[in-house]
């Protein structure tokens, strides 16, 4: 397995599946996987937080990214992989579950090609394709620092909760979310799905730091979010978004 990731490290590039199937049973050293979580590190708004590597989590998601690779070539058994994925409770997991299963992700887009259904429907044997890839962007889907990547959010809006317990523990880790989660340009599907994420959230602070990154262009799907606090908020809110929010769904302001 050092190989693969020898090779994401030098030239962030995944190796053939063919080569990644043959190397299935080596474990990549923890010193080179740390080094790729520490890729994510400048990107945070913030100092990182110490310890920023979970090896648990390193393990356990190398094995998923590699099994998942070699199942592009041949049957290869994965859903075991998948279920050995700790629950990031910390925020060292968070980031290290992030940082390495992004290199799941576009293996999880050949799984939902076309060309590759139609290849894999030749080649019978192990776990369906459709099991196989619903378990992957399930994994991937519910760890918030991948899930909500500009590059990932339209792929993986449509998969249940996120797990975020530990995110809000960590300065940094809460306002990168924070920010993101008040980004432009969602999707409807992954608007509901911020909205969720919100209602979510353990403290009205951070609720509200979202609040006041929004413009009044926010989409309706992601204020719905916000409305069942909306009492809590001071007068301090854009009168246009404090209006939006002000009205329900129906855009009759005195049925709320």
């Amino acid at each position: 397995m050092s190989s693969l990731w020898t090779a994401l490290e030098r030239d962030n590039e995944l190796l053939p599946p063919s080569q990644a199937a043959a190397a299935l049973r080596d474990d990549p050293p923890l010193d080179l996987l740390e080094r790729l979580t520490a890729r994510l590190l400048p990107e945070l708004p913030g100092p990182a937080p110490a310890p920023f590597f979970d090896a648990p989590s390193a393990r356990a998601m190398a094995r998923v990214v590699h099994a998942a690779l070699a199942r592009l070539h041949a049957p290869t058994p994965l859903v075991p992989a998948f279920e050995a994925v700790p629950d990031p409770r910390t925020p060292a997991a968070h980031l290290t579950q992030a940082a390495l299963g992004l290199f799941a992700l576009p293996v999880l887009q050949r799984f939902r090609s076309q060309a590759f259904q139609a290849a894999a429907a030749q080649r019978p044997g192990g776990e369906p394709l459709e099991a196989v890839s619903d378990a992957l962007a399930d994994l991937l889907g519910s760890r918030p620092l991948l899930a909500l990547r500009p590059e990932a959010e339209s792929a993986l809006a449509s998969i249940g909760p996120l797990r975020i317990d530990g995110v809000e523990d960590a300065p940094a880790l809460r306002r990168w979310l924070v920010h993101r989660l008040a980004a432009r340009g969602p999707d409807p599907a992954a608007a509901r799905r911020r909205a969720a994420i919100v209602r979510a959230l353990r403290t009205d602070a951070a609720r509200r730091e979202i609040l006041l990154l929004l413009d009044a262009s926010a989409p309706a799907e992601l204020l719905a979010g916000f409305r069942p606090y909306l009492d809590r908020w001071p007068d301090t809110l854009a009168p246009d978004l404090r209006r939006r929010l002000e009205t329900p769904p129906d855009g009759n302001a005195e049925d709320r």
